[in-house]
């Protein structure tokens, strides 16, 4: 020891020398889910993937956004996954889930186009020697390959608006005479 009782380096590195120190040992754990907390922040709390905590708690990865408040989980002593694996399995659940809402959406948009092109049909003249003969309602399609629609039909606008590329080729929506 020095004069101002400190230890030089030596000294210090000295006074556990030989001994066994024992690091404290994980055990397995439950932990209740709180308000607003994710998987993610959980596995972090913990230190461990998020792979392990679902895997320990049989959650299927397209299941892990909807962990509730209240739910018990188990937390292994350490982790069994490694890998990224369940974020890719999300990631195409969601995607999937994505192109299914937008078959959907277009799904509804061409039934609203063939309600309006019926009710038009309906109310159309029909001019026997001008060579009109109305329309032909079957198999109205989405006219443009387009990157959303604008405005749709409301009050006042009987028609859709898509957004498209200047020079985006446009069909007609159904054949006519």
């Amino acid at each position: 020891m020095l004069k101002d009782d400190t230890y030089t380096l030596s000294q210090q590195l000295s006074v556990n020398a030989g001994k066994e120190i024992n690091e404290p040992q994980r055990v397995e754990a439950t932990y209740t889910v709180k308000q607003g907390e994710t998987i993610t922040q959980i596995a972090q709390k913990f230190d461990l993937h998020v792979g392990t905590i679902l895997e320990a708690n049989k959650i299927p990865a397209e299941q892990s956004k909807i962990i509730k408040p209240g739910t018990i989980l188990k937390i292994p002593s350490s982790d069994t996954v490694t890998s990224s694996d369940w974020l890719v399995t999300l990631n195409r659940a969601e995607e999937a889930e994505r192109k299914a809402a937008e078959q959907k959406r277009q799904e509804e948009l061409r039934k609203q186009l063939a309600k309006r092109g019926r009710a038009y049909a309906a109310s159309s003249y029909s001019y026997s020697s001008g060579g009109y003969a109305g329309v032909d309602r079957s198999g109205l399609i989405v006219p443009i390959s387009h990157n959303g629609i604008s405005r749709g039909f409301s009050w006042g606008h009987s028609g859709i608006d898509y957004r498209a590329n200047v020079g985006t080729p446009v069909r007609a929506a159904a054949s006519g005479e």
